[in-house]
This record gives C-alpha cells, structure tokens and sequence, in this order.
C-alpha cells in the first residue's frame, strides 16, 4: 500500500467540510485494511486473526447502528489532527492510525470480558479465548504507535513511548479500581476516574500532535482537548446505559458511575443512603437507585458538566483555530454528541436548569 496525503489547509475561506468529510472516508478505509493486514500476522493464530477482524466488523456495526459520525473515532482525530498542524499522512501515519483501532478494540475487549457482557464472536468462545485476543491487540497496537517515533528525533522517540505508557497505565488503573469496586472519595476524583477510563483520545491527539512538530504548547491543548473528550465519552456511556435498556448493566453490576457519584457526593445524605444501598443489593434494587437518580437532582449536575466540558472544548478549539482546519468536522461532532447528551440527560430524570 503506498499513501500520501498532504496536510489539508487550515484556511477558512477554502476549508470544504464535505470534501474533507469523503476523504476522512476514504483514509478510513485505508485504515480498516491495514488493520486487517496486521491481523494476519502469521504469528497470530488464523482463527483467532478471524475472530478479531469480525469482532471490530460487530462494533463498526454498533457505531453505524448509533449513527457516530466517521470525525468521532479516534483513529479519525489522529488523522485530523495531523492535517490541521500540516503534516503529510503517509504509510508510517496509516500504520499508526490502524494501531489506534486495534488499542481502542483491546480496551473494549478487556472490558468486555471484566464485565461479562461479551459480544460476538468472542461470547461464542468464552472469555479466555477473548482475553488473548484483547492481548495479542494490545501488542500489536503498542508496537505500531511506539513505531511512530522511528523516523522523528530523539525527543519525539521518546515522548511517544512515555506517552503510550502513560495513558495505558492510567486506563489499567482506572479500570482496576472499578474491578474492586472501589469507590472514588470525592466527586472531582470520581471524574478523573471517569476520564481515565477512556484516555484513549487523549493519546490520539497527544500522539499526532507530537509527531507532526506541533509547539509544546500546542501539544498539551490537544492534550486537554483529548481528555476532556474522554471525559464527554464516558458521560455518553453513562447515560446511554440509564436510556438505550429496559434496564441498566451499570446497576445491575453494581457500578458507581459519574450520575451516581453526583448523588452520593451531593446535598442528601439520604438519597446517597438509598442509592449506596439499591447498588450494593443482591440482586441491586434498580427501582430504588433510579428513584435516587431522580430526586436528587444529579441529571441537572450532569447538564451543567456537560455545558462546562463543552465551553472548555469550545474554548481550547478556537485558541488553537480548529473551527476553519480540518478539526472542525471532529468539533462538529462534539457539538452533536453534547446536544445528543443533554437530550439524554433530560430523560434519565427530572431535572431544570
């Protein structure tokens, strides 16, 4: 496969969004295939390779089911990122983009396994065979993003690896802390917790604006910009799972999520009792944490977060000009997945601004 792309430019008065739009498409495309290329890997297993080119098949179709847009992958923000800072998008950034998919898959398929709610194929296969699939993913994705730094200087080497590591670690240690059901100690440790969770956009935009030779400065508001997309994402799992069920995975396994921490960390002691207690019954008492949900008044918190992070993306997008460079199809889409939430957070209880 030869590629070369040369960065978009960032002119408002030539910026097309839906030209951008097809060519992000046909990049995913690219994207898709050579992650297919990578999972047939002679070192991996053939009906393991199989297993986990249909499983990203199932989740792109969950996403097309959902309507997310193609800006909203993170392999499409490494990408957009890349094209706003000028950089040309070559094999090397393809090999990149498609480790993107197969870290984020990874994580996905972790989860999926810790929580018992895993899709096909892997719910066919049990959980250990999905678990050396979400392995074998990692790897590969690890080697493919650290092979970023290959052609860049010393510093860019470097700070692509620590960049992987760390945003891995947190999401190894966010997800640990679930696992035991440990409960974060304030509301603002239960939002970082929430946000590292999901780091995975974080390091896409780290990762392309490090390696395109953006300012530091610049580097670190994509860096914000990342994470606080994470935190966005999390919220939308939150209240997806409160809105898209007849009844909800989160507390039926007894999970403390961010529309839960607003109730235990809020003005009622007595509602965090209700909620603390429904969450922890065996069988949980969903009836009762929902009641809990709805009168404290947590839903009107979550809709204030959420005009909060969006501000904040708002304001970092402008400062680094986002709006008329390629960025904008991905700050189109964050646009979207906020007014999409607060719809969502409207009907998981009642709450007023």
């Amino acid at each position: 496969m030869t590629m070369t792309i040369q960065a978009m430019t960032p002119d408002a008065s030539l910026f097309d969004r839906s030209s951008h739009e097809r060519a992000l498409r046909e990049i995913g495309r690219s994207i898709r295939a050579r992650t297919t290329e990578r999972l047939q890997d002679s070192r991996i297993e053939a009906d393991l390779g199989a297993w986990i080119i249909d499983y990203a098949a199932f989740i792109d179709a969950a996403r097309a089911r959902r309507k997310s847009p193609i800006a909203a992958s993170a392999s499409s923000l490494f990408v957009l990122v890349l094209q706003t800072e000028h950089a040309a998008l070559t094999e090397k950034e393809i090999d990149a983009a498609s480790a993107l998919e197969l870290y984020g898959l990874s994580l996905t398929l972790f989860d999926a396994v810790q929580d018992d709610e895993l899709d096909p194929p892997f719910c066919d296969v049990g959980p250990h065979v999905a678990t050396n699939a979400a392995l074998s993913m990692f790897l590969l994705a690890c080697h493919g993003l650290t092979a970023l730094g290959d052609c860049g200087t010393e510093s860019q080497r470097k700070y692509i690896r620590e960049a992987v590591l760390h945003h891995s670690l947190l999401a190894g240690s966010a997800q640990h802390r679930d696992l035991l059901s440990r409960r974060p100690r304030s509301l603002d440790e239960a939002i970082a917790q929430a946000s590292g969770k999901t780091s995975l956009h974080a390091l896409a935009a780290e990762l392309a604006a490090i390696h395109a030779g953006a300012s530091l400065e610049r580097v670190a508001r994509y860096r914000s910009l990342g994470r606080e997309t994470a935190l966005l994402r999390q919220l939308g799992n939150d209240l997806r799972d409160l809105t898209s069920r007849w009844s909800s995975r989160d507390i039926a396994n007894g999970k403390l999520t961010l529309p839960m921490a607003y109730v235990l960390f809020g003005d009622s002691p007595d509602l965090a009792t209700l909620l603390e207690s429904a969450i922890s019954a065996k069988p949980p008492r969903e009836a009762e944490a929902r009641q809990a949900l709805a009168e404290s008044g947590a839903m009107a918190a979550i809709r204030r977060l959420l005009h909060a992070i969006a501000r904040s993306l708002d304001e970092t997008g402008r400062d680094l000009g986002l709006r008329s460079a390629p960025m904008a199809l991905f700050m189109d889409f964050i646009d979207g997945f906020v007014k999409d939430q607060l719809e969502r957070a409207s009907r998981a209880g009642s709450c007023k601004e």
